[in-house]
């Protein structure tokens, strides 16, 4: 997954990527269940499997859903919403095994260049127990608005600030 070469961690994987199929539902909700369980229980105080598993499928196109693999391991998935006034990515979620491992700021760089090349906001939101929080502040996102669960966040460049 990763070499390590003095002090710096560089990604090796080459991730292969598709849009998710109908067939993916349950892929999908596994990966989410993995990648956010201990956060919904930090901040709600529990975990309905029924009813993770029943919100999930109702709200989840998986047509809208890219699912990242390193060969045929999965390795998560990003959902992102694109539109005239923003870039959202409304999901993003790793397994465990693939979590610090440079795979998700790859990615988030990837909507950063994507956004400021459309000169659009990209926006967010995490638990605020997610350590990924940090991850976003330090790739430039600012919280610009938290709620009883989540803090909203938004990208800036420097030379927006």
């Amino acid at each position: 997954m990763t070499a390590v070469k003095g002090s710096i961690v560089i990604p090796t994987m080459n991730l292969q990527r598709r849009i998710a199929r109908p067939d993916d539902l349950e892929l999908l909700f596994e990966i989410n269940c993995a990648a956010l369980k201990e956060h919904v229980i930090r901040n709600f105080g529990v975990w309905d499997e029924e009813f993770q598993r029943r919100t999930f499928y109702e709200s989840t196109d998986p047509a809208s859903h890219v699912l990242f693999y390193d060969d045929a391991r999965p390795v998560g998935f990003w959902s992102v919403v694109r539109n005239p006034s923003e870039i959202y990515l409304l999901r993003l979620s790793l397994l465990p095994a693939f979590q610090r491992q440079g795979v998700g700021s790859s990615l988030i760089r990837e909507l950063i260049a994507e956004a400021r090349s459309a000169a659009l906001p990209l926006r967010l939101q995490v638990f605020l127990t997610n350590p990924a929080r940090l991850l976003y502040e330090r790739l430039g996102f600012r919280i610009v608005r938290t709620t009883n669960s989540h803090y909203q966040m938004q990208h800036f460049d420097h030379a927006d600030h």
